[in-house]
């Protein structure tokens, strides 16, 4: 078994690596998330109905990226929903593409020959593999004990409805190819198809990944690296890169704040979609449109604003709703972190909050953990006068024995950010009384005190630690778990590769593909 996993190495060309220094690290079972069902029905059926838009959402709060399978698991509510989708994209598909299922196959000739060549089409498609032997008995029996109570067509709908129910459509079911319980084995080229498809398009692999998965091609890292190229080069990537993004850097978030009525007269919550859009030009020009350079999101000289946006900003010279590129005044603003609908959604509804805005920076960007406050947080915390700055009273907090061990690394990082309010306007006092915006970074590559926000974008654009964070973010989110010890090896294929190509962020997406975690994972020592 060993000798022939060794001879699959060597047939693709790969550098010889010793199956004991293969680390996978866990391939947990992974449940298709919201986004994958609608497009993977929609790529199945041509149905773009959404259906799982009403589903109800992955459980991230606790868990990271919604991707990760210990937040993906099924509720009666679950339960329910699918039976409900299942049962009307069946009856959908049915009533109006029931030719399209059967390829044009007469079932008033061969109703037996007509059924069984679409359970194997269909059920290649669904399942993302072929089905074997037992299955497709299986099914084909399904349909014709349903002929005692249904027409033809009734009949292959109940079918379809199997297989929309079925766990090996529901779930990503991955067992590699045959090996020894224990042993790091290669995923068959069906299952690294469906790897690619859904890291690139968050749907079933298409025509060409089918294509390849028959011909036996991914196993060849060489392939795997092409195919990622060719999906990175559709629409739809960009659409995951999106959503990806918008959980690292938790601009979902943007949307739903809340902020107190009359306290930023100069804001209201139509504001919100367009903060939203502004970020997410900046993240398109950069890593679509520019050199992809990830710490390039930190020192950017421009923005994109419109009409609206700008009249809150205070920028001259834009109208209407189209976004259009503008420069930033260099001594205020600089890169995402400064930018109003990033600042605004990690602050209190009337106020800005220095500790979030500090976390947020040192969890998602510096990787740096964060514990959780004690129960008793808000009765220890001391009493603030009616005159005293933000930065007065948090310098307070940083001073409480129980409070500053994890207040004062966060506050001096999110004093940086005081020249903006509560809805990330530029200001320069803070209860009349001039801001001091300095602060300092500890446990960090860059430590050491900082002028403003400005300077603490530079700090963060020149950290390593940044670089790896990133990276360590992108496998999270494509692995669906947390990275562990056991992944030191890939996150340094990753980090390695990251580096040399000055940090786009489309190669990382394209190097994941070249991981161990991703071509590799650990045999359970079962036959499929």
């Amino acid at each position: 078994m060993r000798w022939s996993f060794l001879l699959v190495l060597a047939s693709c060309g790969t550098e010889f690596v010793p199956p004991s220094q293969i680390q996978p690290g866990p391939s947990p079972l992974r449940r298709l998330t919201n986004d994958d069902y609608n497009n993977t029905v929609a790529d199945l059926l041509g149905d773009t109905s959404a259906p799982a838009t009403s589903f109800p959402g992955a459980t991230t709060s606790t868990q990271g990226f919604d991707t990760f399978a210990t937040g993906l698991g099924v509720s009666v509510t679950h339960m329910r929903s699918y039976l409900t989708a299942a049962e009307n994209l069946a009856t959908t598909a049915v009533r109006n593409d029931l030719a399209v299922l059967l390829d044009g196959c007469d079932a008033t000739a061969d109703e037996v020959g007509c059924v069984r060549g679409f359970v194997i089409r269909f059920g290649e498609r669904a399942f993302r593999r072929p089905l074997s032997d037992a299955e497709v008995t299986r099914f084909v029996g399904l349909q014709a004990a349903s002929r005692t109570n249904h027409d033809f067509a009734g009949s292959i709908r109940v079918t379809l409805e199997a297989f929309l129910l079925s766990p090996a459509f529901l779930y990503r079911i991955e067992v590699g190819e045959p090996g020894e319980a224990g042993e790091p084995v290669r995923l068959t080229s069906y299952e690294m198809a469906s790897r690619l498809s859904y890291l690139f398009s968050s749907s079933m692999p298409d025509a060409e990944l089918f294509r390849a998965a028959r011909d036996g091609e991914l196993a060849d890292p060489a392939q795997i690296e092409e195919q990622a190229r060719r999906l990175l080069a559709a629409p739809r990537a960009r659409d995951v890169f999106t959503h990806f993004v918008d959980q690292w850097l938790e601009l979902r978030g943007i949307e739903s704040m809340q902020k107190t009525a009359g306290v930023f007269p100069d804001y209201d919550d139509s504001l919100r979609p367009l903060m939203k859009q502004e970020a997410n030009h900046l993240i398109d020009s950069i890593v679509w449109d520019g050199d992809g350079d990830a710490l390039r999101l930190f020192t950017a000289d421009y923005s994109y604003v419109n009409g609206p946006l700008a009249r809150f900003y205070g920028i001259s010279g834009v109208t209407g709703d189209a976004f259009q590129r503008v420069s930033l005044d260099p001594t205020q603003r600089k890169g995402l972190l400064t930018m109003a609908g990033v600042l605004a959604s990690h602050g209190k509804p009337n106020q800005t909050l220095p500790a979030r805005r500090g976390k947020f920076i040192s969890t998602k960007l510096f990787c740096n953990p964060v514990g959780v406050p004690p129960p008793d947080a808000i009765a220890m915390a001391p009493i603030r006068t009616a005159d005293m700055t933000n930065r007065e009273y948090f310098t307070l907090i940083d001073q409480q024995p129980a409070c500053g061990a994890c207040h004062v690394p966060l506050d001096n990082i999110g004093f940086a950010l005081e020249n903006f309010d509560g809805v990330g306007r530029w200001r320069t006092t803070d209860m009349g009384k001039p801001i001091d915006s300095s602060g300092e970074l500890v446990d960090t590559d860059v430590d050491g005190p900082f002028a403003s926000g400005v300077e603490l974008a530079d700090r963060i654009a020149d950290s390593q630690l940044v670089a790896a964070c990133i990276s360590s973010q992108m496998f999270q989110f494509a692995a669906g778990r947390q990275d562990s010890d056991e992944d030191s090896r890939s996150l340094s294929q990753l980090g390695e590769r990251f580096t040399s190509s000055n940090h786009d962020l489309k190669e990382l997406m394209v190097a994941l593909t070249q991981t161990d975690a991703f071509q590799f994972l650990y045999s359970q020592g079962a036959a499929r």
